[in-house]
Order: structure tokens, then sequence, then C-alpha cells
């Protein structure tokens, strides 16, 4: 698996814990670690209510291919990466799962895009927080910005500022029907928290 264990703070460590080997790759060995959706279900789905969360991510997913975003990739973060529930002593967070999408624009209305990158609404229909940076147009100032705000900001906790890691996890709607599959198995074998 190429996502790290939880560190004894409960994080993804933001550069992989121990020794580098000859076959290992930036991102195997350092934040964000690319994953597959499947390894993302694997790790992250370990219970009903985050099992809940993941199957919202795969329906954003799904939208998100409806309107021709097929390509690119995300960036996965949150508490969801996080062990909150120890630390929160709560078994019912995280609430959502952050997400930047980075894709390459499809040939959909904006008035068909535009909503799946309004948080208030993603937050609503798919317990996604969502936001966007577009790949494939001019590298702006602007893009560069955004960009490093997200990777700075999501690099550290919210409340304590510790170093942390997230996961890369590209678009891909073959994946995401197998992730699908072995998500709903899951959920069938778990019990109700």
């Amino acid at each position: 698996m190429t996502i790290p264990e939880w560190d004894s703070d409960g994080l993804i460590p933001p550069i992989r814990p121990g020794t580098q080997e000859e076959d290992e790759t930036e991102s195997t060995i350092r934040s964000p670690y690319e994953a597959t959706v499947e390894q993302l279900v694997d790790r992250f789905a370990i219970s009903q209510e985050r099992a809940i969360l993941m199957l919202g991510f795969l329906d954003y997913r799904a939208a998100l291919y409806q309107v021709g975003i097929t390509s690119g990739f995300q960036w996965v973060n949150g508490s969801f990466v996080e062990e909150i529930e120890l630390s929160q002593e709560d078994p019912h967070v995280p609430n959502d799962i952050d997400v930047v999408t980075f894709y390459y624009p499809s040939d959909a209305e904006d008035w068909q895009v535009n909503p799946l990158f309004y948080p208030p609404e993603t937050k609503d229909k798919f317990r996604v927080d969502a936001r966007r940076i577009r790949l494939g147009t001019p590298l702006t100032e602007a893009t560069v910005l955004d960009i490093a705000y997200f990777y700075g900001l999501w690099s550290h906790t919210r409340i304590d500022w510790f170093w942390k890691g997230f996961v890369h996890v590209a678009l891909d709607p073959e994946q995401d029907d197998f992730a699908r599959r072995l998500l709903e198995d899951q959920l069938r074998n778990m019990e109700p928290t």
C-alpha cells in the first residue's frame, strides 16, 4: 500500500518513515501519496460512517464523470485521512471529505460544472468539501498561488499546525466501479455504529 500508516498523532506522515529503496519514487516517499480509489476504500472506510462518506465521494466523482470531467486527479485530505476518532473521542467524525480536483475542462456548460465545485452544495449532497484547479490552461500567478495555498494548508493540522500528509488519486471511472462494489460489500458486513 502506498499510503503510510497513521503516526502516534493519528496523522499520515508527510514523508514516509524508514529508508529509501531504489525503486521508490517521489510519489511513494512523500505526500501527496499516490493511491487508487480501491486503496482509499481499504485504508479509510474502516467504519460504517467512514464507508458512507466514501460512498458520497464516489457519487461525487460519478457526477464529475457525468459532465465529462474524466481526466485529472484529486487531492484527498481533511479529518477523513486522519485518525480523528481517537483524538476527538467521537466515532461519528469525520463529517466530510476535503477534495481538490485538478481537471481538464470538458465540453459541459458552466452551469453544469460550477455546482460541483460549490462547497455548500457539495457538502450537502455528497458530504464532500470540493475545490478545483483547472489543468491544460495557461499557468497564471493566481493558479500557482491556489496550488501553493492548498499544499501549504493541507500539509498541516488546523489547530496545532503539525506536519501531515494527504493522498493523490486519479480520476478513473472504471476504477471507481470496482471500488464501489468493494465498498458496498464492506458496508454489508459492518456493524452499525
